[in-house]
């Protein structure tokens, strides 16, 4: 039955030629939550004592009912410092932006959405992104340049720095925002905490208003989120090539074509994890479609 199966996937194949995947590559190939570093610029280290003006911690409420989606921190007397990518992984989203001046402003600055793996990715808002040959796409490594600092002045004659940073990711079909602290290493939550504990300010930005550093809240979903996560993530289900939002005949006609070699290769249809797309993949999606195996 298996044979004859297989025969008219192929067949398919060769009457409709491609059926390319608009997914972006899963990289680290993984479903697991990452690992993720607070990388700092190493020629211009940070002076907790004075370059720490402020800290705005995850899922305070913003007022009409919205929980704010990401930690902040407000540097004084520095800005336009590199960012660096706490983790591997694909850019999903991409804005660029070229001005300092104004990147922290309301509904300015670039963003950059970057995916861990299947089910997590990280985010950076109100960011710089010129010089940067970045695109949606791009595999990133722990440790790149994924933007800069942006100006910030709070007030008249004060000239500092911002930068807010988000994760986010999706669970048993339902997506939220959490408290990127907990996401990090042990070494960087112990510089976070430092970062944290000599904020100057500590009655505005909601500092005063969590127990916890970094915030109270651990994770939250939201209509915006729903929105939001899985279009800047490129979230897809695990051999939805023609993402309709689900496994079906056509998705297993598509990892046919990449068997025949028809199809450009795509390594998220390598469902039996040896490196390569071969007909155990496409026997793996068949008994998917069938009910009696998992992807």
């Amino acid at each position: 039955m298996f044979r004859h199966l297989k025969v008219m996937l192929v067949a398919f194949v060769l009457v409709f030629l491609t059926m390319p995947s608009d997914a972006y590559p899963v990289y680290p190939n993984t479903d697991s939550p990452p690992v993720l570093e607070f990388i700092w610029n190493k020629t211009n280290p940070l002076n907790l004592s004075t370059d720490i003006y402020a800290c705005g911690p995850f899922g305070i409420d913003e007022g009409g009912g919205f929980l704010n989606q990401e930690m902040a921190i407000f540097f004084a007397n520095r800005s336009r410092d590199p960012i660096y990518a706490p983790c591997n992984g694909t850019v999903t989203y991409f804005l660029p932006w070229e001005y300092f001046e104004n990147a922290s402003e309301p509904g300015k600055g670039g963003e950059i959405w970057i995916r861990y793996g299947e089910n997590y990715a990280v985010a950076y808002r109100h960011i710089v992104t010129v010089g940067l040959n970045l695109s949606e796409g791009d595999i990133v490594k722990q440790g790149d340049v994924i933007g800069y600092v942006a100006d910030w002045y709070p007030e008249p004659n004060f000239h500092g720095g911002f930068m807010e940073f988000l994760v986010a990711g999706r669970e048993n079909g339902s997506y939220y925002y959490y408290r990127p602290f907990d996401f990090f290493s042990n070494q960087s939550k112990a510089l976070l905490l430092q970062i944290w504990n000599h904020s100057q300010v500590k009655n505005d930005f909601g500092y005063n208003t969590v127990t916890h550093p970094w915030g109270d809240v651990v994770k939250f979903s939201s209509t915006s989120g729903d929105q939001e996560i899985p279009h800047k993530s490129d979230f897809t289900i695990k051999g939805d090539f023609n993402d309709n939002g689900k496994v079906d005949f056509e998705d297993a006609m598509h990892v046919a074509g990449m068997v025949m070699k028809k199809v450009k290769p795509d390594l998220s249809a390598d469902f039996n994890n040896n490196g390569r797309i071969d007909v155990g993949d496409l026997a793996k999606i068949v008994y998917h479609i069938m009910g009696m195996a998992k992807l």
